[in-house]
């Protein structure tokens, strides 16, 4: 994240049809946010045990805000 409070990662779906997946990151996090792609807060993401659950309409972008517990 610009303010190195974070990691930020981007998502985009190219299809036609709603996609699901889950983000599962190699280290601990606190705090998982969706943020605008300016990197402001908009809702928080539950975290999951297996990881971070998401869904992108078509032709969306979603920016997700990763706090490590580091």
């Amino acid at each position: 994240a610009e303010d190195k409070s974070g990691i930020i990662v981007r998502l985009y779906n190219p299809t036609r049809r709603p996609l699901s997946g889950t983000i599962k990151p190699l280290w601990k996090i606190t705090r998982a946010e969706i943020v605008s792609l300016a990197e402001t807060y908009r809702e928080e993401i539950p975290i999951e045990p297996y990881g971070l659950p998401l869904t992108l309409k078509s032709g969306k972008i979603k920016t997700v805000k990763l706090v490590l517990a580091i």
